[in-house]
């Protein structure tokens, strides 16, 4: 008898102690509206946490799949976030969202070198169409860190903007022009460049980082193969340039035997590397190793001058492009149009267009 009714109250209490447990283990706290919860087997993590109702920190305790990285390169995996965060005043820009984005690209070892494209630009009615058409051109192309330089002292909000939705691993810098260079004899984009160079030499002086810098601005237009040739330069590679003055093309000229004996160029003038801005590309390492190289603030002779302050001799050349038979990058230039004015609009208010030109118009951050 006393047997049997143990036994029953066995068969009952059982349950409601299993379920009990079961409840304690897999239910995490309840919200006002909702449950968040978590499998047995993560219990024991549960247990070294603070319990909370945030969905983002119970995100958090949820390993994410393991990811197959290829020969990563760590040196850039090891850096803290807090070593990387720079404020407005040193150039750099949204660095967290850059520093996530380059440990993406960094899934590759230095055997696959990185394109660093520097790209010059100042604000004007065209500035955001020519940004946008880079910038998807870029995303096309593996392995590239995109230095944006503005020649301004504040930020273009639209720039910044445009940078984050390409995920791009990118730096945002301001390189406005000194004020005993706002002449047009000295030219625009000197003072951008000049400003990258120094990026690259403060992030990548005494590492042994794989890659190539060129400078590709915002209004030219680039065909992917381009970035791919260059990538591979051991000291400076060259290739024709197409769309330029009268004779429609500027091009290292090369003998049969695939080296270079002069240039084909629209103006020649005095210069020993008579190249386009657009028609050549820099080993980074052959670049760190030349602390002096620089660009003068002189229009015609930036390419020229910044080849030669390399050391660099006329052998040393490396002609791209199918050995300069063939165009991957054109001068075009989109039509300069003013820029839309509220006056000429009437009777926009309670529409969508106080808001559309608002978007156009605003700049700041």
């Amino acid at each position: 008898m006393v047997r049997s009714r143990a036994l029953t109250t066995f068969m009952f209490l059982a349950p409601m102690v299993l379920f009990f447990f079961v409840l304690n283990v897999v239910k995490f706290e309840r919200t006002e509206d909702e449950e968040y919860v978590i499998p047995v087997e993560d219990f024991e993590k549960l247990k070294r946490f603070k319990l909370s109702t945030k969905l983002n920190e119970v995100a958090n305790l949820v390993e994410e799949p393991e990811q197959k990285l290829v020969n990563c390169d760590c040196t850039e995996l090891k850096e803290s976030k807090e070593s990387i965060i720079k404020s407005k005043s040193n150039g750099i820009v949204d660095v967290n969202s850059m520093y996530n984005m380059y440990l993406v690209q960094n899934e590759i070892n230095n055997s696959f070198p990185t394109v660093f494209v520097i790209t010059p630009t100042y604000f004007r009615p065209t500035q955001m169409p020519d940004m946008t058409r880079l910038a998807q051109t870029l995303m096309l192309v593996k392995n590239v860190f995109w230095i944006v330089v503005e020649d301004a002292k504040e930020y273009n909000k639209q720039v910044r903007d445009l940078l984050i939705r390409t995920k791009l691993p990118y730096a945002h810098l301001l390189g406005p022009r000194p004020a005993t260079h706002l002449d047009k004899r000295s030219g625009r984009g000197v003072s951008n460049r000049l400003k990258a160079l120094e990026w690259l030499r403060q992030k990548y002086t005494n590492t042994t980082k794989q890659g190539v810098l060129y400078f590709a601005d915002d209004d030219n237009s680039y065909d992917i193969r381009l970035f791919d040739e260059m990538r591979y330069t051991k000291k400076v590679s060259v290739f024709p340039v197409g769309m330029l003055a009268k004779i429609g093309i500027s091009s290292p000229i090369v003998n049969d035997s695939g080296k270079i004996t002069g240039f084909h160029d629209p103006w020649y003038g005095n210069r020993i590397f008579a190249v386009d801005m657009a028609g050549f590309a820099v080993n980074l390492q052959y670049f760190l190793s030349n602390p002096k190289a620089t660009m003068p603030y002189k229009v015609g002779y930036e390419e020229d001058y910044f080849i030669r302050s390399l050391g660099t001799e006329l052998s040393d050349l490396e002609p791209k492009a199918k050995n300069c038979t063939e165009v991957y990058v054109w001068h075009t230039k989109t039509q300069m149009n003013p820029f839309p004015s509220f006056s000429n609009i009437k009777s926009i208010n309670s529409t969508n267009l106080s808001t559309l030109y608002k978007n156009i118009l605003s700049t700041k951050l």
